[in-house]
């Protein structure tokens, strides 16, 4: 409940305040992809950037949890009055689904699915095309990370 209720001193916005809720997610320790929460439409989609390497029903255990326990996060950490602003709230299990390409461009070497979920997070959270994040942009992803991490720069 602390990440939905938010914590300023943690820069943590309480979740009744947003439209979307971010998560990286690691599928079977090989894979990373992100989940974008639309608490308006009620609904996840996730960005996968090698299609094809995660099945259909992997996605489905793996995204099972999220589904059932965000609208319970939800329920228990809002106020009826806060509810009324996403219209389409329910008990019932969220959906989900995978955003093909060429919407998502594709990865196109391995590996670099990290580096592809940290860009596409930070393009979507600034209201950038993510068409941008190709693999021919990748080294200068890596040399920016590299040099933000060293010098302790968190910010997109």
């Amino acid at each position: 409940m602390e990440y939905f209720m938010g914590d300023e001193q943690k820069f943590m916005t309480c979740w009744s305040t947003i439209d979307n809720v971010y998560f990286l997610m690691n599928l079977k320790m090989k894979h990373w992809v992100l989940c974008e929460v639309q608490l308006q439409d009620w609904c996840i989609n996730v960005y996968d950037f090698e299609q094809g390497f995660i099945k259909k029903d992997l996605y489905d255990k793996f995204m099972k949890p999220l589904c059932e326990m965000i609208p319970y996060l939800f329920l228990n950490g809002t106020t009826k009055f806060d509810r009324n602003m996403y219209h389409n709230f329910s008990l019932e299990r969220m959906s989900y689904v995978v955003i093909p390409h060429p919407r998502v461009p594709r990865c196109t070497k391995r590996g670099d699915c990290g580096i592809f979920t940290i860009m596409y997070l930070e393009y979507l959270i600034a209201k950038l095309d993510i068409s941008a994040v190709i693999t021919e942009n990748m080294n200068f992803w890596k040399q920016k990370w590299a040099v933000r991490l060293f010098h302790h720069i968190i910010d997109p």
